[in-house]
């Protein structure tokens, strides 16, 4: 779509895309997507298939997590596996081969973060409670499993074995984490590799999201409260204006200049609303009725100033992040709308369902 007259520009049917997330490569010519076990390039002007590669054995849990560094030469992901720890591949999209294999820890994916550098690589995941040659099961006994693998020394170098129930979330330094504590009434933010407690932030029964510059966190705890604290200190930074509502509320996203943070606020049962915030002075900028159903994704073009938002309702969205303006209605699909992604440039907006990208 051209986010300057809201026309397509040109709509594809790739059948058979994996549906589980999409990155646009930074050179903004290639579509990448990657779900279970699989990983898709899709060339962004002639909407032909480029490389699909099976990668595993089939996925049996949905939204597979991958991991692109700043070049977007490679992805990483952790393909499922009947076995305790399934090891992480790094795969070369434009040669389609696989280029390395290194240990990894538990077998569900929940997060994979790339380190500025590309030398780090930061994983969640769950262990099973059982696993068979044809089977494999999580409940008592599992484990989520926070690990720092070094890439050039090919293994771990750090880990942290937690409750399955405490929340983690990854900063995008790919060292440093933030988790929620046993009482569910704090979280605690640590260099993993040194081991060093970094703060403790005095957040009760909340999400928890990194800001890109991984200087501050962004708290909703479950009154609907938007909190922002200083990583290093743990002290509290500023409040946001106004408690969202419903209990369906969650943290969507921040603007890649880390200036507005966006949220969900309504579900499935209810008008979803999209809530902006400045991150610089906690200000509600809006609180817009943005779809007719549960929104699905959103996507922040690269210079902050545009956001884009999907939908049950199968639409999709375009605002005016300064204004809190709905610009307009930029697509229609036949099905939900999956995922989102900006170019590069903040020229163009990438949109899929399960049947299609446009």
């Amino acid at each position: 779509m051209d986010l300057t007259t809201g026309k397509m520009i040109r709509s594809h049917v790739v059948p058979d895309l994996p549906s589980g997330s999409m990155h646009v490569a930074p050179d903004g010519q290639t579509i990448i997507f990657s779900s279970g076990s699989q990983i898709a390039s899709v060339d962004a002007k002639t909407g032909k298939l480029v490389k699909k590669l099976d990668i595993g054995e089939r996925d049996f849990l949905d939204g597979t997590i991958a991991a692109l560094p700043q070049d977007g030469k490679l992805v990483a992901m952790q393909p499922s596996q009947h076995v305790y720890h399934a090891p992480v591949q790094i795969w070369d999209l434009q040669t389609g081969k696989k280029a390395a294999t290194f240990p990894g820890r538990g077998a569900q994916c929940r997060g994979l973060v790339f380190a500025p550098d590309g030398k780090r690589l930061l994983l969640a995941s769950i262990t099973p409670s059982s696993v068979t040659k044809n089977s494999i099961s999580y409940g008592n006994g599992s484990k989520l499993i926070v690990a720092c693998i070094d890439l050039a020394k090919g293994e771990i170098v750090a880990e942290l074995s937690l409750e399955v129930e405490r929340h983690v979330t990854l900063g995008p330094d790919g060292e440093t984490i933030g988790i929620e504590s046993m009482g569910h009434d704090a979280i605690h933010v640590k260099h993993l590799p040194s081991g060093k407690e970094r703060c403790v932030i005095p957040a009760s029964q909340a999400q928890a999201a990194f800001l890109p510059d991984g200087k501050s966190l962004l708290t909703l705890d479950k009154q609907g409260k938007a909190t922002l604290w200083d990583t290093g200190s743990g002290k509290k930074i500023r409040e946001f204006d106004g408690a969202l509502v419903t209990s369906e509320q969650r943290i969507l996203g921040f603007s890649s200049d880390g200036k507005t943070i966006a949220a969900v606020d309504g579900g499935d049962d209810s008008a979803p609303f999209i809530v902006l915030w400045s991150a610089q002075d906690g200000k509600r900028l809006n609180r817009s009725n943005a779809h007719e159903a549960a929104i699905t994704c959103i996507a922040y073009a690269s210079d902050g100033k545009l956001l884009a938002s999907g939908s049950l309702d199968k639409t999709v969205r375009l605002w005016n992040v300064a204004t809190s303006e709905h610009i307009r209605l930029i697509a229609t699909h036949r099905e939900a709308v999956t995922s989102l992604v900006f170019s590069a440039d903040g020229s163009k907006l990438a949109s899929s369902t399960y049947y299609g990208v446009t």
